[in-house]
C-alpha cells in the first residue's frame, strides 16, 4: 500500500503566484497503481504516471470552479407521462430505464430535467448526473435549480418550461435563453441513488 499527497488549489480565481494549496493523502491500495523497479528499491513507492494523471485530473474537478454555459427551454421536459424511450437516457448499462424508472414524472426531480451537453449521446455514462444551474438577474440575484440530464444538448441545457421558468423567476418565455454557471454536483441531491 502507497500514500501519495497531491497539491490542490484552494481558490480557482486566484493566479498561481497568489494561490493557496491543500494538500490530500492519496491511499493506493491496488499494485497496478504503483511503479515497481526491478533495479532498485528506492522507486517501489514512484506513481505510475498515467495513474499521477488520473488522480490529478480527479482533483482538479473537485476543486473547478462552475461553468458558464447558455439555457433554454424545450416543453417536451414537462411532460409527465413523456417516456424515457424517447431520450439519450433511455436503455443501456448508463440508461435510466434499465434502473426502473419509465416516464418524465417518474423520475425524482420532475420536472427539473433535461438534455445536457455532458450527455455525449445514447447511453453516455452522464446520464442521470445531477447539474446546479445559477442564473444571475439583471438586480444580481442569484436563483438555483438542480436538473437531472436525462438526454443529449448540443450547447450547455435545454431544460423543461417549468424548471427555466424556476431558474428565471416567471422569464422563461420572456428571456427564452440564459446564461448560467453550472456545475455537477453528487447524483444524491437531485434523488437519485449513489452510483
Amino acid at each position: 500500500m502507497t500514500w501519495s499527497w497531491f497539491a490542490v488549489p484552494i481558490d480557482s480565481q486566484k493566479g498561481a503566484a497568489q494561490q493557496s494549496y491543500i494538500n490530500l493523502p492519496i491511499h493506493l491500495v491496488s499494485p497496478q497503481f504503483t511503479q515497481l523497479s526491478k533495479d532498485t528499491d528506492k522507486d517501489k513507492d514512484q506513481l505510475n504516471p498515467t495513474m499521477m494523471m488520473f488522480f490529478f485530473a480527479a482533483l482538479t474537478a473537485l476543486a473547478a470552479p462552475a461553468l458558464s454555459v447558455s439555457v433554454t427551454y424545450d416543453q417536451t421536459y414537462d411532460n409527465r407521462q413523456g417516456s424515457l424511450s424517447t431520450v439519450a437516457c433511455s436503455n443501456g448499462i448508463n440508461g435510466l430505464l434499465t434502473r426502473g424508472y419509465r416516464t418524465f414524472g417518474d423520475l425524482p426531480t420532475f420536472p427539473n430535467i433535461g438534455g445536457a451537453s455532458a450527455v455525449t449521446g445514447w447511453n453516455s455514462p452522464n446520464c442521470g448526473t445531477c447539474w446546479e444551474l445559477t442564473f444571475t438577474d439583471e438586480n444580481n440575484r442569484k436563483r438555483r435549480v438542480n436538473v437531472l440530464a436525462v438526454d443529449y444538448a448540443a450547447n450547455g441545457f435545454n431544460i423543461g418550461l417549468t424548471a427555466m421558468n424556476q431558474l428565471t423567476n416567471g422569464h422563461g418565455v420572456e428571456y427564452g435563453v440564459v446564461d448560467v454557471d453550472a456545475k455537477q454536483v453528487a447524483a444524491t441531491v437531485c434523488g437519485m441513488p449513489a452510483k
